[in-house]
């Protein structure tokens, strides 16, 4: 049952890559993995707050920094929404549908490893300065004081771009000790 953080990380990014391979015009894959301790930028971001039902397990956070945005959804599908009243949102939803699949990769291995069934709650977007964001996540995080928080940076390399995405994945940390 023993297995480090970062092979788990690393099969639910994998598996995410699957699916997102599945909707995508281009085609992704993973350039780089690192786990260890990240510096927030001030920079806007938009993140995807994602928890399960069973709160005292897992919370997730994905960000991505705005510039990439656009290069997210076109590696989707292939072209840009024109601009307009809509495009925004419209752009918002995909990072949130992408953010969604990634982290409930990950979340679902975290599971599996554990032979535990998990129910996600729907994932929120925020839209805000990542370290304004990351530093006053918890006041989202339930018990967050018995969570440990573990960095990940990932590169997805797309056909033409490639995209750092950030995650921090709040873990109990009773459930730490029993993956490690």
């Amino acid at each position: 049952m023993k297995k480090k953080i970062e092979d788990i990380i690393k099969d639910g990014i994998e598996k995410a890559l699957v699916r997102l391979n599945r909707i995508s015009t281009g085609k992704w894959k993973l350039e780089s993995l690192s786990v260890g301790p990240l510096k927030p930028e001030d920079d806007e971001y938009l993140c995807v707050y994602l928890a399960l039902k069973e709160k005292d397990l897992f919370s997730s956070l994905l960000t991505v920094n705005k510039k990439f945005v656009y290069d997210v959804f076109k590696e989707i599908k292939g072209s840009f929404v024109l601009p307009g009243y809509y495009s925004e949102t419209i752009y918002e939803l995909f990072i949130n549908e992408v953010g969604n699949i990634i982290l409930n990769s990950i979340l679902s291995g975290f599971a599996n490893l554990l032979k535990i069934s998990i129910v996600p709650e729907y994932p929120k977007t925020i839209n805000g300065s990542e370290s304004f964001v990351v530093d006053n996540i918890f006041s989202f995080v339930d018990g967050y004081h018995n969570k440990g928080l573990i960095s990940v940076r990932i590169v997805l390399k797309g056909s033409s771009c490639e995209i750092p995405f950030n995650i921090y994945l709040f873990v109990s940390e009773n459930l730490i000790r029993e993956v490690l």
